[in-house]
């Protein structure tokens, strides 16, 4: 647990906010591919991506493609099997500075627990979050919108009265921060996102306080 309470407290999502989601997803998928088709993994993986973006299974129909595969082998394979990603220069430079000027860094991401400390360990992040400082919704007993997440950072730093949270889910990452009185921010969908961004169907107590298009404008706040 850390000894100085920061003045200041910077809790991230991990998902479509520090790293696109779909980088994620074709890295998977390019695994899986060369798996299933060897040289001519490029035209497969290519496949792969058409099934997805048409709402297709994925993985159902790889595994009659290439019955050797079961489903459950390759659901094995997206989600562990990715072990290097490349984290945005953008991210590094702002988790880095905000670092230094002795900002306290979080992490508070849904998911499988295992599926995403291979992501943050895939990126590397482990430089920025200590395992005190990351919250994973399935290794802590609930998800968001539950206050639960937010407050272990409240208690982590019982000194500190200037809480933030960015994330790009409006439909569940900003309900408990802003009861709580944190700052929220919204980083907007460049075109990538898997799930898009709609703030007119969001209900106010669920919006983002403040809206950013790239991450380095936090620097700024």
């Amino acid at each position: 647990m850390p000894h100085i309470s920061p003045m200041k407290v910077i809790c991230f999502d991990l998902d479509d906010t520090l790293h696109k989601e779909v980088e994620y997803l074709k890295a998977a998928y390019r695994l899986i591919a060369q798996e299933a088709a060897g040289e001519a993994w490029q035209p497969f993986f290519e496949q792969m991506l058409a099934w997805w973006k048409a709402g297709d299974d994925v993985m159902a129909k790889v595994s009659l493609l290439a019955p050797r595969l079961q489903k459950a082998a390759l659901l094995e394979m997206y989600r562990y099997g990715v072990h290097q990603l490349t984290l945005d220069a953008e991210v590094e430079t702002v988790l880095t500075t905000l670092q230094s000027r002795g900002v306290a860094l979080g992490l508070i991401t849904d998911g499988r627990t295992r599926t995403q400390r291979t992501k943050i360990a895939a990126l590397g992040l482990e430089r920025y979050f200590p395992e005190e400082m990351i919250v994973i919704s399935e290794a802590f007993g609930s998800e968001k919108p539950s206050a639960a997440n937010y407050e272990h950072f409240m208690r982590l730093f019982p000194e500190c009265h200037d809480f933030t949270y960015v994330g790009d889910n409006p439909k569940k990452d900003f309900i408990a921060p802003n009861a709580l009185r944190w700052t929220t921010v919204c980083l907007r969908d460049n075109g990538e996102n898997i799930h898009p961004q709609n703030f007119e169907a969001t209900p106010t107590h669920a919006l983002p306080q403040k809206r950013i298009s790239a991450l380095n404008e936090l620097l700024l706040l």
